[in-house]
C-alpha cells in the first residue's frame, strides 16, 4: 500500500517542478553561476589549452584570444620594439609579477613566461615554487646556464628556461619561460 502512495507523491513532485514553471527568485536571493572549469597549462613547446595544444608559431592573436578565454582579457597588450629576439607584442593576463606573459612575433605565438605569485603549471606539475628536483624528475637533468645575470638560471631539455633560489635539490623556482621572450640581461 506504501508504494502507489510514494509513486504518487513522487510523481506530483515531478510534474510539479516540471521546466515550464520560471524560478521563483526573491529579490533578496544572490545566484552564482559556475562556469565550466577551463585548464591552461604551460609547456616546452608552447600551451596546452583544454588539452589542446597550442604550439609555437600558431597564430598570435588567436592564441590570445584562446587564452583570454580562459583567463578573462589581457590587462595589458604592448609593443616591446627592443626585445632581444627582435620587434614583439606582448600580452600581460594578471598582475604585473604574478602574470602570464604570452610573447608574439611577425604574428606568430612564440613564447610565453611566469613569474613569483602564478599558479599555472606545466602538465607535469612544474611551475612556480617546484624545486630542482621536481624539475628534474619531471623533465629531467637541468642545465645551469654560467654567469646568467639572471641569477641561477637553468635550461631544461626540451625548452623550458627557470630561475632557482639557488643551485640545490631544493632550490625554488622563482620564475618559468618558454620559446622567445623579452628577458634583457
Amino acid at each position: 500500500m506504501r508504494r502507489p502512495i510514494l509513486l504518487a507523491v513522487l510523481l506530483i513532485t515531478l510534474v510539479a517542478c516540471g521546466d515550464d514553471d520560471p524560478p521563483v527568485v526573491s529579490d533578496t536571493t544572490t545566484t552564482t553561476a559556475i562556469a565550466d572549469e577551463r585548464v591552461l597549462h604551460v609547456e616546452p613547446d608552447g600551451l596546452l589549452v583544454d588539452a589542446e595544444p597550442l604550439a609555437f608559431g600558431s597564430e598570435g592573436a588567436a592564441a590570445v584570444d584562446v587564452v583570454g578565454g580562459v583567463l578573462g582579457e589581457p590587462d595589458e597588450q604592448a609593443e616591446q620594439p627592443e626585445c632581444p629576439p627582435g620587434p614583439a607584442t606582448v600580452a600581460r593576463f594578471g598582475d604585473i609579477g604574478s602574470s602570464l606573459l604570452l610573447t608574439v612575433q611577425d604574428g606568430a605565438l612564440v613564447g610565453w613566461s611566469i613569474a613569483a605569485g602564478s599558479t599555472l603549471t606545466t602538465s607535469a606539475g612544474i611551475g612556480i615554487g617546484s624545486t630542482k628536483a621536481e624539475v628534474e624528475a619531471a623533465y629531467g637533468p637541468v642545465e645551469v646556464i654560467p654567469d646568467s645575470t639572471l641569477g641561477v638560471e637553468v635550461f631544461v631539455e626540451g625548452g623550458i628556461s627557470a630561475l632557482l633560489t639557488e643551485d640545490e635539490p631544493d632550490g625554488a623556482v622563482t620564475a618559468l619561460w618558454a620559446g622567445a621572450n623579452c628577458i634583457f640581461r
